[in-house]
């Protein structure tokens, strides 16, 4: 048989299909690669262009063995060609398999899938982290999904910043799920973690609560023109209590925050009638 008979017995369809699979995810990882969100770790990046090379020689490996095994376009027939495809499916099934031995140990991570916490979370031991995608930044403006996004930017699961920041990981989850409001000094103690500004982290009352509240209530009562007990009746608390909060010696929970922002709003209503 001739070089020319046995390079196209090589390009058998078989062997130019197996090529193709083999080549996708090398592709799709130099995508990834190649577009980089400025907030993953320099570490992460090289470790991932590492993995690239390492991932690459595995593919490799495994197209060799496919063009022994498909070249002649018939099923092996031999030992060494079945050993050989043996050996091929055991390669190309353990990716997959890797994957899903540490889907559920995921779970514990509360499905920070992005290959920057996965590098952390392995020291750079595990090839699946690339080809996880990045964490968006979040469209919405409420606090829970900022705090989502600004921990797995800082590349923490909601266990430890919870235990960082002194509370219980299922409360941070409710958080970041919008099913319960950030407190203030929660807000204030999640922001200096993740090294940005409470005021992504705080609802209304909280932002009320940073603006600072004794100047925000001050500012209210000289605009409507009221002194503080005038002021007090109007928003139904007694004069004693409210004097002591503006003075701030005395914080306004967020029960008192929506009673004072209904009459206020009640009041509104009454002078465009």
């Amino acid at each position: 048989m001739s070089k020319r008979q046995e390079f196209c017995l090589a390009l058998h369809p078989l062997a130019l299909t197996f090529f193709v699979i083999c080549a996708l995810p090398l592709w799709y990882l130099t995508g990834i690669l190649s577009d980089v969100p400025p907030d993953v770790s320099a570490d992460a990046l090289h470790a991932g262009r590492r993995q690239l090379v390492i991932l690459f020689a595995v593919f490799t490996v495994i197209f060799l063995i496919g063009m022994i095994v498909f070249r002649s376009g018939r099923l092996p027939r031999s030992k060494f060609q079945i050993a050989a495809l043996i050996v091929l499916l055991i390669l190309v099934s353990f990716p997959f398999l890797l994957y899903c031995s540490i889907a559920a140990e995921l779970r514990l991570c509360n499905d920070i899938f992005n290959h920057t916490s996965l590098y952390q979370y392995r020291h750079g031991k595990l090839l699946l982290h690339l080809t996880l995608p990045f964490e968006k930044r979040p469209k919405g403006n409420q606090p829970g999904e900022y705090l989502r996004y600004y921990r797995r930017r800082n590349n923490l699961t909601t266990r430890q910043l919870a235990e960082q920041v002194g509370i219980v990981p299922a409360t941070l989850l409710k958080y970041e799920q919008g099913l319960a409001p950030i407190p203030y000094d929660t807000a204030v103690r999640l922001s200096e973690r993740l090294k940005i500004d409470a005021s992504l982290l705080c609802d209304s009352f909280a932002a009320f609560i940073a603006s600072p509240y004794t100047e925000a209530l001050k500012a209210i009562r000289e605009e409507l023109k009221l002194n503080q007990r005038e002021f007090a009746e109007l928003v139904g608390l007694k004069a004693s209590y409210y004097y002591q909060m503006e003075k701030g010696n005395r914080r306004p929970s967020r029960k008192v925050y929506q009673q004072i922002m209904d009459a206020l709003n009640a009041k509104q209503s009454t002078n465009f009638t």
